[in-house]
């Protein structure tokens, strides 16, 4: 749900981006077949854009056991964990997202149908290489794909209906149905974003523009603009459809204009430059991990694991006790050894009084509530981080020795503002207090585990 919002959060960011150049730049000029190309291509890389991989730090697990991610803070960590009987604000968002898209779904399928069937019940003539269809149910002249719809009661051979006909026309030539067709489907996904429907009308704007431009040059621009407003009642209920009576007032308007075109410069820089304005917003979004289980943050690649092996070796520096037999003295002493370390031994080690169970898989279940526990109880949000409202996944590894204590701890992914040491704590701790493993065996020997352990930190929600 997480990763759905933050979609959205960027695509309502890029289209207020791409909205704002038009509005500023493009809205108000001639060059209609660049604007028809911005709104469409605009959308669709708002569609895409936020889909793109984001870089972000990785950690590599080269080995070892990989335990279930922990989350410290937040309202579903174990400690603040409380039972729901009520509609989250998630639950409460997606429910009202459904009535939406199944609304303007629903309205864009019915209309298709309606139009299909006016299609083929109606009745078909060709004017010149236009494909008519008169139908009683069309109440106002408007085109969709290849055909031009008409009242059934209509004169063909008047000069208005002629002039309507090379109208929508000119829609059919310029492929504008399929244009507007995308823009409804994504409203059906986006009908929450104010700018698919802004858009989805500046293209249907676009599209009139560029037809009375074209048929302009056959009539006078008086004549025309008295066409058109003849036809201000004869509005079409479908949305998918190009209506001669659309946008009346802008288009006369627009006809009394000066021609003014984009500098062919201008436009394309302006235009790339954007693009990489918007991979830069992308490749710049907050470094949040909003992911729930281990499962996810490998499939993001924010963890690669190596299952080519079961054992490697490591050098192990150690202090050991000595005695003197002859001075009756001990002494420590340094020493360094090479340590066999496992990742799926025989038995894993066990965390707590877990010796005692019926059975290995209780035996891990044990262990690791105990680990749970444990952690929670020790580790807190660093008051840093919570000051600089740091979150994300930080990431430990420990190898559990063959006689039961923990060692070689480190952190291998960071996230800084002192939870690196929150987490290190958790094995000084252990230490300090004796907490002590029953060890992993492999072929009823004791034997070195390496874990690898993912802290979630999170805030308050």
């Amino acid at each position: 749900m997480n990763q759905f919002l933050n979609y959205a959060i960027e695509y309502l960011l890029l289209s207020f981006i791409f909205w704002m150049l038009y509005q500023l730049f493009f809205s108000k000029k001639t060059d209609f077949r660049f604007q028809r190309f911005y709104i469409i291509s605009s959308c669709l890389l708002c569609l895409c854009i936020p889909l793109l991989p984001v870089p972000r730090a990785e950690f590599i697990q080269e080995f070892g056991i990989l335990l279930s991610p922990i989350q410290i803070g937040g309202t579903d960590s174990l400690a603040n964990e409380v039972q729901r009987s009520s509609l989250s604000i998630t639950q409460m968002f997606l429910v009202l997202y459904a009535i939406g898209v199944i609304y303007f779904g629903t309205k864009l399928l019915v209309g298709l149908g309606q139009i299909f069937h006016i299609q083929r019940t109606g009745k078909k003539m060709l004017v010149g290489d236009t494909k008519v269809i008169l139908h009683p149910n069309v109440h106002a002249s408007y085109s969709f794909l290849g055909n031009v719809f008409l009242p059934i009661d209509i004169n063909t051979e008047s000069n208005d209906t002629q002039l309507i006909i090379d109208h929508e026309n000119q829609h059919i030539q310029l492929g504008h149905s399929f244009e507007k067709l995308l823009l409804l489907i994504n409203r059906v996904f986006f009908w929450w974003l104010p700018f698919s429907h802004i858009m989805l009308r500046n293209l249907e704007l676009v599209h009139e523009y560029e037809v009375d431009q074209q048929i302009a040059k056959k009539v006078s621009t008086y004549n025309y603009g008295q066409f058109l407003i003849e036809q201000i009642e004869s509005k079409s209920k479908f949305e998918f459809v190009n209506n001669i009576s659309s946008h009346i007032k802008k288009r006369i308007i627009m006809l009394s204009h000066q021609k003014v075109n984009i500098s062919k410069q201008f436009k394309w820089i302006s235009y790339i430059g954007l693009i990489g304005i918007c991979l830069i917003v992308h490749a710049c979004q907050p470094q949040e991990d909003p992911v729930a289980d281990i499962e996810e943050l490998k499939a993001e690649n924010k963890i690669q694991i190596d299952d080519t092996q079961d054992t490697y070796t490591e050098t192990v520096t150690d202090t050991i006790m000595t005695f003197d037999m002859e001075t009756k003295e001990e002494s420590l002493k340094i020493v360094s050894y090479e340590d066999v370390i496992y990742s799926t031994p025989d038995k894993m080690p066990l965390f707590g009084e877990c010796v005692g169970l019926n059975n290995e898989e209780e035996q891990k279940n044990c262990s690791n509530q105990n680990l749970l526990q444990f952690i929670y109880k020790n580790l807190t949000y660093p008051a840093e981080a919570k000051d600089n409202a740091v979150e994300g996944i930080a990431v430990a590894q420990f190898v559990i020795g063959s006689n039961g204590n923990v060692r070689s701890e480190s952190i291998l992914r960071s996230i800084g503002h002192g939870t690196d040491e929150a987490i290190l704590s958790i094995f000084d701790k252990m230490r300090k207090e004796n907490v002590s493993w029953t060890p992993g065996k492999n072929k009823g020997k004791n034997v070195s585990v390496k874990y690898t352990l993912p802290v979630k930190f999170k805030l308050q929600d």
